[in-house]
């Protein structure tokens, strides 16, 4: 079995590599032998938020969390409050939403797909 990127299989002039996989027995494969470069351990990490609609949503959501902790207080109001008030749960609710708006725009202006619509395309060019 021979897995690569769906451009491989759409475009005979395409760059990307592809593996060579053997089955082992209950769905389960040996990688073989790869050619070139192209994967790497970070490249798992950097393609992790498009594997599923679920995995995008959290990377959304954690960004807006981190966003929202490291606002200073101060711009919010009186220097004086706490760390955790309703005014940075509003915050949080309204960062959640605009990175929400801006993934979602992201997606659809660049035609996206999650990797298991793009592995079970019928498509050919």
């Amino acid at each position: 079995m021979i897995m690569a990127p769906s451009a491989r299989f759409r475009l005979c002039d395409s760059e990307v590599d592809p593996l060579l996989f053997v089955p082992i027995g209950q769905d389960r494969y040996y990688l073989v032998d790869r050619w070139g470069t192209d994967l790497s351990p970070w490249r798992a990490l950097l393609y992790w938020p498009v594997r599923g609609p679920l995995h995008l949503a959290s990377l959304v959501v954690l960004f807006a969390i981190l966003c929202t902790v490291f606002m200073p207080t101060q711009w919010m109001g009186d220097a004086s409050m706490s760390l955790f008030n309703p005014q940075r749960a509003l915050l949080l609710f309204w960062t959640v939403m605009v990175f929400s708006g801006f993934t979602l725009f992201g997606w659809f202006a660049f035609f996206g797909q999650f990797s298991r619509e793009a592995w079970n395309s019928r498509h050919f060019n």
